[in-house]
């Protein structure tokens, strides 16, 4: 049906109102045509999207090869590409951030009910197991990969708390370098950050 909808938009081009702006610096063609081609490229996301989902094991991520590829075509010479390449690769950005958000949501309800142990216990539990049932009711997926946030009680009491993150690479708690923008493949896990002084 997605197919068919978008084949149906191809042919269904005449009498559209675009705004005088577009009809200004760009032909009517030329934004019909990005149009189209940001449908495919949506529509390959979206399978991308549901392949990972039927697959539990897997991060609901987009695949490389499908970055790599739509990136290749868009770097391509072409007027129908002008919309498309200034618009679309924001869109590959989509699914990791909302992978980031979900991440730093269960880290925090995992760092507030550490700390609610910390003050019913007088220190932080060596696992994240020893949280359930009173103050977790189990350990939060990282959902990245879809194992629980790594953890470890540390010599001095205090603890590391994260998510592998993008590269979906455990590395240890390591936080990214703040030189640049955390991107795909950067090194560094996405680390919970607390005061440690007291």
């Amino acid at each position: 049906q997605a197919r068919q909808a978008l084949a149906a938009m191809e042919d269904d081009r005449a009498g559209r109102d675009w705004p005088w702006v577009s009809r200004v610096f760009f032909p009517c063609w030329v934004v019909w045509r990005s149009q189209v081609l940001g449908n495919r490229c949506l529509q390959d996301i979206v399978e991308s999207l549901e392949e990972s989902l039927a697959q539990p094991s897997r991060p609901c991520l987009l695949s490389p090869a499908l970055t790599n590829a739509w990136n290749a075509r868009l770097a391509g010479p072409s007027l129908y590409n002008a919309l498309a390449r200034a618009l679309l690769p924001v869109m590959f950005t989509v699914p990791d951030k909302v992978c980031r958000g979900q991440a730093v949501v269960n880290l925090a309800r995992t760092g507030v009910a550490l700390e609610r142990y910390r003050l019913a216990n007088g220190r932080y539990p060596a696992r994240l197991e020893d949280l359930a049932p009173r103050f977790l009711e189990k350990p939060l997926a990282d959902p990245y990969d879809g194992c629980p946030l790594r953890y470890r009680l540390e010599a001095d009491g205090a603890f590391t708390l994260y998510s592998v993150g993008t590269n979906l690479a455990d590395e240890g708690g390591q936080r990214p370098s703040r030189s640049r923008p955390r991107g795909t493949g950067e090194r560094g896990d996405l680390v919970w950050s607390y005061d440690t002084s007291r």
